[in-house]
Order: structure tokens, then C-alpha cells, then sequence
């Protein structure tokens, strides 16, 4: 077809029109029809992400990274609002897509969320201390647009209107319910806490009342006591001792004593049995120094002193009496004094040695049982500081519930409300220019293509270049007249 002048490709235009035509018609359908349901207004808001109005200096660390990470919290709302079951609600409160009430669930969910588009607008400083876990534009995030697509511009807005008070009423609700959660953990473990660090002290308390004697605080005293109770008990010994002999020494003189005094009876002086016994024997020695041992005086007086050695006192000595030798009264009240004085000793030496034995016992469990109140201090110790790190968590969790009240935290606003949009995105003027310039080009694409591929010979240059010689004559069509 290279050898064709300008004549014969009018020609093929004018045999092809048909086939031009018609293929025009329809790509040019498609794209208008393409137009019209795929170019749509599109509605757009912008949203900020306000910090909270008290200056960060008077909220805790927490609180602070929490603001700073405020676009994290708004991609988390975004999955919420974005949920099929809100954006049923959405596309039933606005009147969004008629028709599609026969469809599922899922699926208009899945139209409006396709439509549905939201940028974080981004500063130019971002958070130094997390940004190893999150990307440098999440982080600089101060904004956020969000835009809703919809052929009817009026509904692209109150579409848009929906989208945007459902993510400040979701934002705000997911802030209070984490306020309102966190004061309940926060309380709920402070009483739970309470309770242990109630336990604790119960348990140091019973420790102490029961091994305060071993612990600690007392082992300078037990030492002390041991000591001294060891310096007493070395003298109460020396003590013993000393009476001991003492006793020993008013027995053999007790015993050598006469207990009775000489008394009368008739007139007549009469000795104790004792002292009869020794005056007789007195008698005897001398009457055998002067008659020697066979006189009659002599043999008397030996009969006397073996009848007195023989019978019962009270033969001999008829008065019975107490005794009353005031020698052997004071001997026999010395030795009942010092035998009292030594049953003392015995018993305080007794004492003495149960306490010596108790003292070393304290002494001895000092380390086991200082060990053990040790860990009992360290873990009450351990949950007061738990304790105060708790309340002042909640006093945290306090503030931050009075700064959502108030609407003093972090928040939603808008700064550039949506408006009903005046043109289509993409342009309705451009999409149709492109449809009729890519209908105009099929068309000769067809036209070009179906004369290809046809078996006619139109013109003498066609069947020259298909023989390779020229026709001698040419006869243009004749058309006669009736």
C-alpha cells in the first residue's frame, strides 16, 4: 500500500467508511460510557492533629510519646472507621450507592473503601527517639486530607462529611476508653498491691514477734547479755563453792556441840545425857588413876557408863526438852542460813545457765534469721516502690482523663472543610477528547487493517504492484445514464 497515491487511499476511505464508522462509534461509546462511571467528583477535607493545648513540661514522658505518635493512633481509627460494618452505617445514613442494597455486606464496604483515600501531610522534623521502628514521614505527620470519590458531588461531600466526623467520634472514643481503662488496670492494681504490701508487713511483724530476740537489732545485746550472764554465772559458781565449805565447817562444829545448857530438877543440877556421859567418863578416868581398875567404885562406875551407852535417854535423862545450848542454837541458825543461801545459789545458778544457753542460741541464729528478714524487708521494700511507681501512674492516668474532659489533649480538628466539588477527577472534557482521539485512531486502525487483508485489485498501481508491469490502458468506471 506504499505505492498509493493520494487518490487511491481517498478511494479506500470512501469504500471503508462503513467499517470506519462503526468502529469509531463504538470506542467512542466505551469511552463515554467509561467516562461517565469511572470519572467521579471527588470531595476533600484536611484534617489536624492538634496537640494538647498544656505545655508538655507539666505531662509525664508517656503522655508526651504519646502525643508524638498521634498519627499511629489515627491509622488505627482509620481501620476501625474503615471496618465493613461502619461503613454500612455510613453508606445507609447518607443514601451512597443506590441499588446496591441486594449486594453483600463485604462488597459495598469494599466499593466505598476504594474509594476512600487518606495522605498524612508531613513536617519536616520528625521524632528522633522512634524512629527506628516507624518511617520518617508517619512520624513528621502533623495532618492528615482525606478525600472520597462518588459520581454525585453532592453526595461526595455528605459522603466525606461522614467519613470525617466518624474518625474524630471514633478517635475521641478510642482516647476516653483508654483513659477510663487504664485508670480501672491501674486501680485494680494498686488493691491487688495494697493487699501484698498488707501481707508483707504482717509477715515482718510475725517475724519479728517471733525471732525478734535473733534478729539483727538485738545481736549486740545478745552478745552483751552472753558476756555478762558468763561473768555472773562465774560468780555464782564461786559462790557455791565457798558455801560448800562453809556448810561442811558449821556441820562438824554443830556436830561437836551439846545442844542442851545444864538444868535443875529437884534442886539438883542435871546435865544432858551428853554431859552425864562425860562427867561418868571423866569419874571414871580419875577413880581408875587413883584405885585402878578392880575397885569396887571403879567397877560401879564402869557399870553406869555402859547402862548409860545401853538405855534410851529418856531413862536416864527424864526432863525431855528442846534444845537449848545458845552455841548450838547459833551454829544450827548459821547452818540453816548458809544451806537456804546455797539452795539460792543452786537455783540462780540453774537460771543463770538456761539464759546463757538462750543468748547462744540468738547469737547463733543471727545469720539465718537476719538472712530471712532481709529477703522479708526486700520485697516489702520491693512493692512500695512498685506502689509508688503505680500511683503515680494513676495520677498520670488522672490528669490525662481530666485533659480529655476538658478537650485539652491531643484531638481532631478540621481546618479546610469539604466543599461540593464543581469538577470531575479526572476532567469529564479530557477523557472524552482522549475517547474520541483513540475512537478516531481505531477507526483507521480497522480501515487500515481490513484493506490489507482484502483480495481486490482497486486501480492500475495496485496491479502493477502485484504483477510487477504496468497496464497498457486503464478504464475508469463508466456510468451510464438511463
Amino acid at each position: 500500500m506504499e505505492d498509493l497515491s493520494l487518490h487511491d487511499i481517498l478511494a479506500i476511505f470512501r469504500r471503508r467508511r462503513s467499517v470506519f464508522m462503526l468502529t469509531t462509534s463504538i470506542i467512542f461509546a466505551i469511552a463515554l460510557l467509561f467516562t461517565l462511571n469511572w470519572s467521579r467528583y471527588r470531595a476533600v477535607t484536611t484534617v489536624q492533629i492538634e496537640q494538647a493545648d498544656v505545655a508538655s513540661s507539666a505531662l509525664s514522658a508517656e503522655e508526651t510519646s504519646s502525643m508524638g505518635l498521634a498519627d499511629r493512633r489515627i491509622s488505627q481509627v482509620q481501620q476501625k472507621v474503615m471496618s465493613v460494618q461502619s461503613l454500612n452505617k455510613i453508606i445507609d445514613a447518607t443514601g451512597l450507592y443506590p441499588g446496591s442494597e441486594k449486594m453483600s455486606a463485604n462488597s459495598r464496604a469494599t466499593i466505598m473503601r476504594n474509594s476512600t483515600k487518606l495522605n498524612f501531610i508531613s513536617s519536616d522534623v520528625s521524632n528522633p527517639a522512634a524512629s527506628q521502628k516507624e518511617s520518617v514521614e508517619q512520624l513528621s505527620a502533623i495532618a492528615f486530607t482525606l478525600s472520597f470519590d462518588y459520581g454525585d458531588p453532592k453526595l461526595a461531600k455528605e459522603g466525606l462529611d461522614a467519613l470525617v466526623k466518624a474518625f474524630i467520634d471514633e478517635e475521641a472514643n478510642q482516647r476516653r476508653t483508654q483513659s477510663k481503662k487504664t485508670s480501672a488496670f491501674l486501680n485494680a492494681e494498686l488493691k491487688a498491691l495494697e493487699k501484698t504490701i498488707q501481707d508483707q508487713e504482717k509477715k515482718v511483724a510475725d517475724f519479728k514477734a517471733k525471732y525478734g530476740e535473733s534478729g539483727p537489732s538485738a545481736v549486740l545485746f545478745n552478745q552483751q547479755a552472753s558476756l555478762n550472764n558468763s561473768m555472773n554465772l562465774q560468780t555464782v559458781e564461786s559462790r557455791i563453792t565457798a558455801n560448800q565449805a562453809t556448810i561442811a565447817t558449821l556441820r562438824s562444829q554443830l556436830a561437836s556441840a551439846d545442844p542442851y545448857a545444864p538444868a535443875l530438877e529437884d534442886g539438883k543440877m542435871v546435865n544432858s545425857p551428853k554431859g552425864q556421859k562425860k562427867a561418868l567418863q571423866s569419874q571414871y578416868a580419875a577413880m581408875v588413876g587413883r584405885y585402878g581398875p578392880k575397885h569396887p567404885d571403879v567397877l560401879k562406875t564402869r557399870a553406869q557408863l555402859e547402862a548409860l551407852g545401853s538405855q534410851p535417854a529418856s531413862r536416864i535423862f527424864t526432863s525431855s526438852r528442846e534444845a537449848d545450848n545458845p552455841i548450838y542454837l547459833q551454829l544450827s541458825a548459821q547452818l540453816a542460813a548458809a544451806q537456804g543461801e546455797q539452795s539460792g545459789l543452786l537455783e540462780q545458778r540453774e537460771s543463770l545457765k538456761a539464759q546463757q544457753e538462750k543468748y547462744s542460741r540468738f547469737v547463733a541464729e543471727n545469720p539465718l534469721v537476719e538472712q530471712q528478714m532481709s529477703q522479708l524487708s526486700l520485697d516489702l521494700e520491693s512493692a512500695k516502690l512498685r506502689y509508688a511507681a503505680l500511683t503515680e501512674k494513676k495520677s498520670t492516668a488522672a490528669m490525662r482523663a481530666n485533659l480529655e474532659a476538658g478537650d485539652s489533649s491531643t484531638r481532631l480538628s478540621i481546618i479546610n472543610p469539604s466543599i461540593v466539588p464543581e469538577g470531575t477527577v479526572p476532567g469529564k472534557k479530557l477523557l472524552l477528547l482522549a475517547g474520541t482521539c483513540l475512537a478516531v485512531l481505531a477507526g483507521l486502525a480497522m480501515v487500515v487493517i481490513t484493506e490489507a487483508f482484502s483480495q481486490s485489485v482497486r486501480g492500475a498501481n495496485h496491479l502493477a504492484s502485484i504483477i510487477g508491469v504496468a497496464p497498457l490502458v486503464s478504464v475508469p468506471n463508466i456510468s451510464i445514464k438511463s
